[in-house]
């Protein structure tokens, strides 16, 4: 499955249409062409993303091998 969207949040997405005419302009530009129709969206979490992400972190990831023995 291929990526359709880039999701840029943080400090850098509330530039607003400078950044993301920029980023929308070197899509065009450097990506190969199945990669030009990716575009920018919003988080979804708007400025709490980062947040809310690392919170989901433990639920998608595992923390530990579980198949190795803690060592004693």
């Amino acid at each position: 499955m291929a990526a359709d969207r880039v999701v840029v949040a943080g400090g850098v997405a509330r530039i607003g249409a400078l950044y993301t005419d920029a980023l929308e302009a070197a899509f065009v530009a450097e990506l190969l062409p199945p990669l030009t129709s990716l575009r920018h969206v919003p988080p979804r979490g708007g400025r709490d993303s980062a947040v809310l992400g690392a919170a989901a972190l433990p639920r998608t990831l595992p923390l530990h091998d579980p198949h190795t023995t803690r060592a004693r």
